[in-house]
C-alpha cells in the first residue's frame, strides 16, 4: 500500500505529537473525512475518545474496568461486533456501578460506544 493510501487511512484514527526539523512540536489530530457530496464527517475516533472521557473510562479505576473487560478476549480472527458489543455492554456496567460516569454523560455517548470504534476487517 503506497505511503499517501495509508497516511490517509490512518489519519482519522491516531493522534500524536510530531517534532518537525526545525524542533517545533505540532498536534497531529483525526483530520475530518470529506464525503463524496462535499460535507465533512467528524473522524469517528473523535466521537470514541469522548464517550470514553464521558463514562469515566479515563479515571484510574476506569482504566481498571476496561482493562479488566476487554482483556478476557483477544481479539484475533473468529470475534465479531458480537463479541465487541458483549464487551461494551460488561463496560458500561461496570462503569456505572462504579458511580464514574460524568453527569454530561448521555445516550449519544452509549452510541458512539457501541458504533464508533469498531469495524470489521
Amino acid at each position: 500500500m503506497p505511503n499517501s493510501t495509508v497516511a490517509r487511512r490512518e489519519s482519522v484514527l491516531y493522534a500524536d505529537i510530531e517534532a518537525y526539523e526545525n524542533d517545533a512540536l505540532v498536534w497531529n489530530i483525526p483530520q475530518s473525512i470529506r464525503h463524496q457530496f462535499g460535507f465533512e464527517l467528524r473522524p469517528t475516533a473523535l466521537d470514541a475518545v469522548d464517550a470514553l472521557l464521558a463514562v469515566g473510562a479515563f479515571t484510574e479505576a476506569g482504566l481498571k474496568i476496561v482493562s479488566e473487560v476487554w482483556g478476557q478476549v483477544e481479539f484475533k480472527e473468529r470475534e465479531n461486533h458480537q463479541d465487541a458489543e458483549k464487551l461494551t455492554e460488561l463496560m458500561l456496567k461496570r462503569l456505572i456501578e462504579a458511580d464514574l460516569p460524568l453527569e454530561r454523560a448521555d445516550q449519544k455517548h452509549v452510541n458512539a460506544l457501541y458504533h464508533s470504534w469498531w469495524s470489521e476487517p
